[in-house]
């Protein structure tokens, strides 16, 4: 029996129809006229995506004859929300990437600013950036926080390491939405290991002639991995570094285990690379005597004395 035929017997007054045949009539006839409305619809679909997928928006179709009728008005409304959503991702996209760019250039002149450690001095608008920049209470680590807390630490590591340069070699956005991003940013920073390094973040390795006379004066390079948290309002909120001492340390004694362990025991940094004041209970001691470290030279050279002392100080 064909469509025409089920069609007439649909119809026929004479033909008596139980409820499962009627419906089954009914499903084979809306399924061979499916086709027809499905092969419209995809048509429309397609052209609108691939329109928009070359940045255009959709072109509206030209409305002929074939055209016109009940269908026009879905199809109006297919293309309307095509063009809506052609043009909300292109403000998004653009939006964000204006957001990305807007936050690395911060950070980016934010190490410029410290490419030489912390700076004594300033110019004016360099000030007023780094104020508009560092949130008031900004984490450092270690549950220290507040803009003098960052700032110290920053002095700390140029006293104590006579920092000389720091490198960025890379930045990238590791994580982001409307509250704000995470920054990623991997590098190196340049010292020297003093006598006020020595006695105030490496107190252990004054117990070892040989290693002091061995490190003293002598230059490294550090890697460094710092994460940066910036709110939506463009304030670094948080500030997340990690100073891989043992590897520069490591690489200054050619990678002697021992001595490796012996510099690095006791080492006063903590969570966060943050540099902790030498406690007292904390000093090196040999017997019933200090051993102090004093510095007759520059860090450049490597002639210092050693003596025994009663008090604490540098001579």
């Amino acid at each position: 029996m064909d469509v025409s035929q089920l069609r007439g017997l649909r119809g026929s007054k004479r033909f008596l129809k139980p409820a499962a045949l009627v419906a089954d009539v009914d499903r084979f006839l809306d399924a061979e006229a499916a086709p027809d409305r499905t092969k419209d619809a995809s048509v429309g679909m397609e052209s609108g995506e691939t329109n928009a997928a070359i940045g255009g928006l959709p072109a509206r179709r030209s409305g002929g004859a074939g055209h016109q009728g009940s269908n026009s008005g879905p199809r109006t409304s297919v293309y309307d929300c095509l063009v809506q959503k052609s043009v909300w991702a292109t403000r998004q996209l653009v939006a964000r990437e204006q957001f990305h760019a807007r936050y690395l250039r911060s950070v980016g002149r934010f190490f410029q600013l410290f490419q030489y450690g912390y700076p004594e001095l300033l110019p004016v608008n360099d000030q007023q950036f780094l104020a508009a920049l560092l949130d008031e209470s900004i984490l450092v680590g270690d549950g220290v926080k507040g803009q003098q807390q960052f700032f110290k630490q920053w002095r700390r590591y140029k006293k104590l390491f006579s920092m000389r340069l720091t490198s960025t070699c890379s930045m990238k956005i590791v994580a982001s939405d409307s509250a704000g991003c995470l920054i990623e940013c991997a590098g190196t920073f340049e010292g020297c290991v003093t006598a006020a390094s020595l006695q105030s973040v490496f107190p252990s390795a004054l117990e070892d002639d040989d290693l002091v006379e061995q490190v003293t004066g002598r230059h490294f390079t550090c890697p460094t991995k710092t994460l940066i948290s910036l709110d939506a309002d463009g304030r670094l909120v948080q500030y997340d570094a990690y100073s891989d001492m043992f590897k520069a340390m490591s690489e200054l004694l050619d990678f002697d285990p021992f001595r490796v362990v012996t510099i690095m025991e006791n080492a006063m940094i903590s969570e966060g690379s943050l540099l902790l004041p030498l406690l007292a209970s904390m000093r090196p001691t040999m017997g019933n005597t200090t051993w102090m470290l004093a510095a007759t030279s520059t860090c450049t050279a490597r002639r210092y004395q050693f003596r025994t002392v009663g008090e604490p100080r540098f001579v």
